[in-house]
């Protein structure tokens, strides 16, 4: 595929958005004086977490208060691509990918992304002390990436520059 198309193909992705109940829950998860492993991460970090565990647990949860909160240049080709991968997992359709298609596949990561926020909720509040709550979370989280597949273990070579 040439640069051009690919540009192209990219130019028209829509704003994604999550629940207009969720906006203070993402950004207190991303603050500087945040103790989650967000701090100081972005809104898109924690919604392609919260994409990935809500697909894990195979649920999808329509938004009740759709805003735009996510600007689509905030969202890396590779986001992109993850989101697009997910729908098509979640149609069973190739055809999920075509650019006429993206408000569908942003509609399926969105309500992944929903599911996922409250699973990510979830186990911040079974976190019984504030001082636990992170080392908490942080083992649940990294046990939940591990189970999907997606945890590097710390001896294993990257394909990553450094």
């Amino acid at each position: 595929m040439s640069s051009t198309s690919t540009s192209s193909f990219e130019i028209e992705w829509p704003d994604v958005s999550y629940d207009k109940g969720d906006q203070e829950f993402y950004s207190s998860l991303v603050a500087k004086d945040s103790s989650s492993i967000f701090k100081n991460r972005t809104r898109v970090d924690v919604f392609m977490y919260a994409m990935a565990l809500g697909f894990n647990a195979k649920k999808r949860l329509p938004l009740v208060k759709r805003v735009p909160n996510l600007n689509p240049s905030a969202i890396s080709g590779e986001e992109r691509w993850l989101m697009r991968s997910i729908a098509v997992a979640d149609t069973e359709d190739l055809d999920i990918i075509i650019k006429d298609h993206h408000t569908k596949v942003i509609e399926i990561a969105e309500e992944y992304a929903n599911a996922g926020i409250k699973i990510l909720r979830e186990m911040i509040e079974r976190s019984t002390l504030e001082s636990e709550k992170e080392v908490e979370f942080q083992s649940a989280l990294y046990a939940q990436i591990k189970k999907m597949g997606l945890g590097k273990e710390k001896n294993e070579d990257s394909n990553n520059e450094k």
